[in-house]
């Protein structure tokens, strides 16, 4: 009886810690601080912001990756692609300011197509980063 109950307890032991190592990989405070300044930068473009609004949230973004890269997490899937998404949103903003102070038409749909560009590929690495959190 009493190897019947420890080959239990064992089994169940092995099952938890088997599916306790599956479990996808949770972000910490800071890694969920960085998703959310970035999912705020393009939820603002998304709604028109000003371009002064958006330099706002940009530096809020800045900060909390900051804050990430001196907890040293390990995650250098999440940093990678949490920087990649910053600096596209830093041409971003860059682009929109030209574009508001563009001499011609032209210039300003050079502009529009670069900030547009920008944007695009900062969502991407914004889902980068959010795939990091799943286990394939």
């Amino acid at each position: 009886m009493k190897r019947r109950i420890a080959l239990t307890v064992l089994l169940l032991f092995n099952f938890s810690a088997l599916v306790s190592c599956n479990a996808p990989p949770q972000p910490t405070p800071e890694e969920k601080a960085v998703l959310d300044s970035l999912k705020t930068l393009q939820q603002g473009y998304d709604r028109q912001i000003s371009v002064d609004e958006f330099a706002l949230l940009l530096a809020v973004a800045s900060n909390t990756i900051d804050d990430l890269k001196k907890t040293a997490s390990g995650n250098s899937c999440f940093l990678n692609a949490a920087n990649r998404c910053y600096s596209s949103y830093e041409i971003s903003q860059k682009a929109w300011k030209l574009k508001e102070e563009a001499p011609n038409e032209n210039r300003r749909v050079d502009l529009e197509t670069t900030l547009s560009f920008t944007i695009g590929f900062a969502a991407i690495s914004l889902a980068k980063a959010n795939e990091c959190f799943l286990r394939k």
